[in-house]
């Protein structure tokens, strides 16, 4: 390609008369003061691209021209002209462990090297002449899109979808992208630039925080969405859960400020719901009130998006993240009452996916041999991994829900009415919530290639599981699905149904999502679940009233855990791999 220098973000009108475009949407100032139509604002990533055809022909023809001229001739011309331009440099070799620098040459012209020089270099001499690593802005833009992006359509959108991109959300994806890929080649030089780039981007957020114009703009708070992924992907353990608090705060701040204009489009509404729903976590962990006005313009939102199952759906996640609240503060703690109070949520959210949309129904798949991938042989296929994040947010709920119920049957006496049948119908929805979550794992590592009940005779309609046998091999593309399937992996693993077979088969894929992506988290979670493995051996047979060994076991699932750390690490995986899915997957 080649640099034309950086193009003007104005619109036409504005560099035609060759005057300060203010952007300001949706007609710049200076064409409303002149009382005419705003042409709009060019998208600066097409123009990054143009097309050399032309120019690359015409030096060919001249190259082939210059051939044409007797060797002699040539030398003469040569022997009269100015020598080569020389440009040296070193780069670091940023996808190695330990970067060690390269040296790369760039003569100016290549016609200015003699035929036979040409045909004396090695192919490898000949092709570092011309190579040059991609810049590190490359290395995490390029990372960033393969890990976190995906394309429009589908019943539901991801996190981020492809568009036109403002500056302050290339700095924001490039310091995520680095962060992530410096985790997965373990590149302490990477890891530099990006800190280097997240420094930046707070620099640019805070910028536009400072201008009430685009304080209030959609980028804006894409970007300080985007940073609490950097805290995530880069930040120590110690520090992560205290500065993501603060984050929170910030963005409280920030939706307050937006108001009920960002209702208004699908991509701000989108947004309010993926920020509002970290702000409501964010509360509950600290044990403080949502703030009114969010509550309020959330319910506004709940009555916009109408009485369809994915609004009922948002609405008892939000009670069942206030019932977690209640306990966890101390203002519940009747078990009766909460029984009763889980139930409630139970059911609801077992009418909800009752009847579900078409997109939303998945169909289950059984193959005759043994996958590392596939557990106890059987998988599910749904329409997308978006679909299937909706789905196993709902099994990690009821999970909860039914684990909370059965530890607080054992502080009633036996004698208290529907106490074993109550017990056993909590043990058996978990088993179930369980196995579905295992059975979602192909879909989320991007090993299902077909929609649910296509024609299997169709070429286009094979999974990749109907191939050769599948490995956790690490050259396999893992994409940001797999994040999602930290939290809900971890409660399946952790629930006091869960057997030995469940907790290493999740161990193991959760190690293989952390080898592949990066995510230190998932190694950590694997750790814990060996760990409280080994720990349970010799407990009771959970699956009786009386065997509540197991149910200390499920350590982030009980209701006061003797190690808050864990339980504050537990909460943190339900926000970046779980609860934050419900928020940005408006239909």
């Amino acid at each position: 390609m080649v640099y034309c220098g950086k193009p003007s973000k104005g619109c036409a009108g504005c560099r035609k008369r060759r005057i300060r475009c203010d952007q300001a949407t949706p007609s710049c100032g200076q064409c409303t003061k002149a009382n005419k139509e705003c042409p709009s604002y060019r998208n600066l990533i097409d123009l990054s691209f143009r097309n050399e055809s032309s120019s690359v022909i015409k030096k060919a023809h001249a190259e082939r021209r210059q051939r044409s001229i007797p060797l002699s001739g040539r030398k003469a011309n040569r022997a009269s002209s100015t020598s080569p331009k020389v440009y040296q440099w070193d780069v670091t070799a940023v996808a190695s462990p330990s970067p060690t620098p390269k040296r790369f040459t760039f003569v100016e012209h290549f016609s200015d090297l003699s035929h036979e020089a040409q045909a004396q270099r090695s192919p490898k001499e000949a092709l570092s002449i011309f190579s040059m690593d991609p810049s590190m802005e490359d290395w995490g833009m390029s990372y960033f899109a393969s890990m976190f992006m995906k394309a429009p359509g589908g019943p539901v959108e991801g996190s981020f979808v492809i568009g036109s991109l403002d500056e302050i959300l290339v700095t924001g994806m490039t310091a995520t992208g680095l962060a992530a890929f410096a985790n997965k080649t373990k590149s302490s030089e990477l890891m530099r630039h990006a800190r280097s780039k997240y420094a930046l981007a707070l620099q640019t957020i805070n910028k536009a925080l400072g201008s009430q114009v685009d304080a209030v703009k959609d980028s804006t708070l894409q970007a300080v969405l985007l940073i609490a992924i950097w805290k995530i992907t880069a930040g120590s353990q110690q520090q992560l859960l205290e500065e993501w608090r603060h984050h929170m705060h910030g963005t409280a701040a920030l939706l307050k400020l937006r108001g009920r204009a960002q209702l208004g489009s699908p991509t701000s509404f989108k947004l309010f719901m993926h920020a509002s729903t970290q702000v409501i976590v964010s509360c509950y962990h600290r044990n403080l009130p949502v703030p009114q006005e969010i509550l309020e313009l959330r319910q506004e939102a709940f009555t916009m998006i109408g009485n369809d199952p994915f609004c009922r759906y948002l609405q008892a996640i939000d009670d069942f993240i206030n019932f977690r609240s209640l306990i966890r503060s101390g203002y519940l703690s009747d078990p009766e009452t909460i029984i009763t109070s889980a139930l409630l949520i139970d059911r609801e959210l077992s009418q909800i996916f009752s009847s579900v949309p078409a997109d939303w129904i998945y169909e289950t798949t059984i193959i005759s041999i043994d996958q590392d991938i596939v557990f106890e042989r059987s998988y599910d296929i749904y329409y997308d991994y978006c679909v299937a994040q909706i789905w196993n947010i709902m099994r990690t709920a009821r999970i909860i829900l039914n684990e909370t119920i059965c530890l607080q049957l054992t502080h009633l006496d036996a004698s208290w009415p529907g106490f074993e049948s109550q017990f056993q119908a909590s043990a058996d929805i978990c088993s179930r919530m369980c196995g579905a979550i295992l059975r979602s794992v192909p879909q989320h590592l991007g090993f299902v290639s077909r929609v649910p009940f296509q024609d299997t005779s169709l070429p286009s309609s094979k999974t990749l599981l109907s191939g050769t046998p599948l490995t956790m091999n690490k050259s396999h593309r893992v994409i940001i699905s797999s994040w999602f399937l930290l939290w809900p992996l971890y409660t399946a693993a952790a629930a006091s149904s869960a057997s030995r077979e469940i907790q290493n088969y999740a161990a193991s894929i959760l190690d293989y999502i952390g080898d592949v992506t990066g995510v230190q988290q998932s190694a950590v979670l694997a750790s814990l679940i060996r760990r409280r493995a080994e720990e349970s051996l010799g407990c009771p047979d959970p699956s009786m009233p009386g065997g509540q060994g197991n149910l200390e076991y499920a350590g982030p699932l009980r209701l006061e855990d003797e190690s808050q750390s864990e339980t504050e690490f537990s909460l943190k995986c339900m926000l970046e791999a779980g609860m934050e899915l419900h928020v940005s997957l408006v239909p």
